[in-house]
């Protein structure tokens, strides 16, 4: 009986790891709640994750906490404190944020995804230049058309708030060419509202194509 249901759970887990990859949020959540009876530390992670990827900072937070702080068997070195200065960096906690990515960085995580992050918290402060300065650097390397698409999207959005709006169209368009597949908000995201103005039919034709994600 005891086998069964660890089954049963590890397939519900399953099923909202699939929605996820069809950028289905909200179902993935809603599979892997733990009132369905998923819980645990992998389940805590993937929820932490799908808040993030929907903007709920406050609600990620409180899943990584669940997570001990030593879990080697799903972070690697400095992870959990990136995830984790992700969510503070969407609760507008951006000291706390950069506390953790600097622990991250001690830890030796990924530099060019901590100094991505470091660059959406200066957009999100206002800090342009800053933001232009560590984007510009961060896609000069070989990796970023490949790895950091959403870098890409990012720089996409300054330029947009520049009043630049044709570079950040052929950035966008650039973005979703290497890879960036999860633009649902792109109809929404306040940092595009130029963008949309400017080209309207560009974007909506972007919008047409469909979204591609990844549980990450």
């Amino acid at each position: 009986m005891i086998f069964a249901v660890a089954l049963s759970v590890l397939g519900q887990l399953d099923l909202a790891m699939m929605a996820a990859d069809q950028c289905d949020f909200d179902r993935a959540l809603a599979l892997s709640d733990p009132s369905r009876g998923v819980s645990g530390k992998q389940a805590s992670l993937f929820r932490a994750r799908m808040f993030v990827e929907l903007g709920r900072g406050a609600e990620a937070l409180k899943e990584i906490d669940r997570i001990p702080v030593i879990a080697p068997e799903l972070f690697e070195p400095g992870q959990r404190s990136y995830l984790k200065a992700m969510a503070l960096g969407l609760s507008k906690r951006f000291d706390e944020a950069a506390r953790e990515l600097e622990l991250a960085a001690k830890a030796g995580f990924d530099r060019d995804l901590i100094e991505a992050e470091r660059a959406i918290a200066e957009l999100e402060q206002g800090r342009w230049a800053e933001a232009e300065r560590r984007l510009t650097r961060l896609l000069s390397s070989p990796r970023a058309m490949k790895e950091l698409t959403s870098s890409v999207y990012n720089l996409a959005c300054l330029r947009s708030k520049q009043g630049r709006q044709t570079e950040a169209l052929e950035l966008l368009r650039s973005a979703i060419a290497s890879g960036y597949g999860d633009f649902r908000h792109l109809s929404t995201d306040p940092d595009l509202e130029g963008l949309r103005r400017a080209f309207p039919n560009e974007v909506k034709a972007l919008l047409r194509r469909p979204a591609q994600c990844t549980t990450w």
